[in-house]
């Protein structure tokens, strides 16, 4: 049995220490650390650039997106893992025709670099006539040069459409005559303004005469189909006719009124010009449709595209100071291949990127949100600081404060009581238009006030709701009231730092 002694039997309790004498710590250095790969590897957060949605989108084989896993600004050889091999089609390797040295050969085949895929068909170089003279002995870096550039702008291209308006396109029509107020662009307008008439009456006149229509395309179409709308006095006949040079003409259809003119093109050859002859009879054309191709504006939106430049570096130690893939290095005498050296790095995983623009709204957002909850104190409680952030963001965005939007509504009194004797009476027949209101003052009148009105409504959209007789005005500013001035600065913004 264990024995429990008292307190005071024990007497007073002494602690030793675990560790005698100096206490020895070892730091590691950042030299240290950075030879072992000790320092933390930051996360998508630790980047200024991160982009966290951006990093989780699949690539086009549906695996998550990975970093690019070599350098930036070289190529490397997409080798298939199930189906590709390191010669032949599909390989880049570099070689020479066998009965013909001074054939250098490159075969075709797929490089992946930092934006992705570029497929390569097979190149043929002919050492002899490549240069003036041939190409001299030496030895010489095979390779290409990797470009990432915006293509041209296509201004307008070809799109087929379907009973559709011509009036956004660059096509070019005119009428042999139209009458005044019905000019034949009303007929090709998508907005409801108007219509075409040859005179005011709508008479196109006989066969010898007519009157008629032209369309240019600007280059040739395959046009289907067009339609002439036209209002119920329309009694005339049309016929349409097709040319290529706007000399001769082939009639390809005709057409009666039947609350529009309508044509099916029989020829599937190209036109660029279209002729529309209207004789016996009425004609008012009030839209004209279109089926067909025809040119548009083009809207879909294009970035960047790879393409390749082969090259052929006479200095075989040349740093390259732009993008490309070396393949191999050759040795020419005599204008032919003697010998190649494969240089290739080939890998068996595409790099798929992902379009930055997919995710840039989320990205920017989610990061905004991580930033405001981890700097929460300095942003939001901060007196210094508080809300700055929310300013800030307001200011950068396009939008109309309330007192922007509610501005202070200006009244027109038909009566002004300025002081007992002195009235202003607005004149009442032309109370329609307040711009020309005239002003009528009582006998012994001073003309102040009707100088003041004068200097407001040519200098000035702020017009006064009340006029205080002023003994010397001396600023143009003294004829506002402090209520019109009170009300038309409304602060735009609350109290704060700006």
């Amino acid at each position: 049995m264990t024995e429990v002694l008292p307190e005071s039997l024990l007497g007073p309790v002494t602690a030793r220490p675990a560790v005698t004498g100096l206490s020895r710590f070892d730091i590691i250095s950042d030299e240290s650390r950075s030879v072992k790969r000790l320092e933390p590897e930051p996360t998508v957060w630790g980047y200024e650039s991160g982009r966290p949605i951006y990093d989780r989108l699949p690539g086009v084989s549906e695996a998550y997106r990975i970093d690019y896993f070599g350098d930036e600004k070289t190529g490397l050889v997409y080798i298939d893992p199930q189906f590709g091999t390191l010669s032949g089609p599909g390989s880049l390797e570099v070689g020479r025709l066998p009965d013909d040295g001074s054939i250098l050969v490159i075969q075709s085949g797929t490089i992946t670099w930092s934006f992705g895929q570029i497929p390569t068909t097979g190149l043929a170089i002919d050492l002899r006539s490549i240069v003036a003279g041939g190409v001299q002995d030496g030895a010489y870096q095979v390779g290409y040069y990797l470009n990432y550039t915006q293509p041209e702008d296509l201004g307008y291209v070809l799109y087929r459409v379907t009973d559709y308006s011509l009036s956004n396109t660059p096509s070019i029509y005119k009428a042999s005559s139209e009458a005044n107020y019905f000019p034949v662009e009303y007929a090709f307008s998508e907005v409801d303004d108007g219509s075409w008439r040859p005179d005011p009456d709508g008479f196109t006149g006989d066969y010898t005469t007519g009157t008629s229509i032209f369309i240019d395309f600007t280059q040739p179409v395959t046009a289907e189909g067009f339609k002439f709308e036209g209002s119920p006095i329309s009694t005339a006949r049309c016929a349409m006719y097709s040319s290529e040079d706007a000399i001769v003409w082939t009639l390809d259809a005709q057409s009666y009124f039947d609350g529009s003119w309508r044509f099916n093109v029989s020829r599937d050859m190209p036109a660029r010009y279209w002729k529309f002859f209207f004789w016996d009879g009425l004609a008012e054309v009030t839209n004209v449709l279109y089926t067909g191709e025809a040119l548009f504006p083009n809207q879909r939106p294009s970035g960047p595209v790879s393409s390749v430049e082969p090259f052929l570096e006479d200095d075989q130690f040349a740093e390259i100071d732009r993008a490309y893939i070396l393949l191999a290095q050759v040795e020419v005498k005599e204008q032919q291949v003697v010998t190649v050296t494969d240089l290739r790095r080939q890998t068996s995983t595409k790099y798929e990127p992902v379009a930055k623009w997919l995710t840039d709204f989320q990205d920017k957002s989610l990061r905004s949100l991580v930033t405001d909850i981890s700097e929460y104190s300095t942003r939001y409680m901060a007196p210094p600081t508080a809300s700055e952030s929310m300013y800030l963001e307001l200011s950068s965005e396009t939008f109309l404060l309330e007192s922007e939007i509610n501005r202070a509504e200006i009244i027109f009194p038909d009566y002004v009581e300025l002081e007992p004797g002195w009235n202003v009476i607005l004149d009442a027949e032309l109370l329609d238009d307040p711009l020309d209101r005239t002003l009528r003052t009582n006998p012994g009148g001073v003309d102040i006030f009707a100088d003041a009105v004068t200097f407001f409504r040519s200098n000035s959209s702020v017009a006064p709701s009340e006029i205080i007789l002023l003994a010397n005005p001396i600023e143009p500013e003294d004829l506002a009231t402090k209520f019109y001035v009170d009300s038309a600065l409304i602060p735009s913004l609350d109290n704060g730092k700006y």
